[in-house]
């Protein structure tokens, strides 16, 4: 997917978009990401399943590196042939541009290492 529109924004974000900016947002990037509400708070959730659990721990591993370069960290949970991950913004209370743009990169990496991407809970 093409990030070019979207910036990361480094600092602390403190507001967090509305619902018809995410839906804006995600749907110019063509994402297979979806809005739920866990404990209150929207975040974006996507499901990677892989036909081996190695290729869920490379994934994994690769994620968290990506988290570790933007100092942005998701919400992730493996189990065999599947991992599910969440973006949202702790400050914010909800889903700002950089989760959106964090999103757009973890599918990109997930694709490149053969997922398949399955939106929602």
């Amino acid at each position: 997917m093409d990030t070019s529109q979207l910036r990361f924004q480094s600092g602390i974000i403190t507001t967090a978009l509305d619902d018809g900016e995410i839906s804006a947002l995600m749907a110019q990037e063509d994402s297979m990401w979806s809005v739920s509400k866990d404990e209150g708070v929207s975040c974006l959730r996507a499901t990677f399943l892989f036909g081996r659990y190695q290729q869920c721990l490379d994934f994994v591993a690769a994620t968290g590196s990506l988290a570790e370069q933007w100092d942005h960290h998701p919400d992730i949970h493996i189990s065999y042939g599947r991992v599910v991950v969440r973006w949202w913004t702790h400050t914010a209370s909800g889903i700002t541009t950089n989760d959106v743009y964090m999103a757009v990169k973890t599918s990109d990496l997930a694709l490149g290492m053969g997922a398949d991407i399955v939106p929602g809970p």
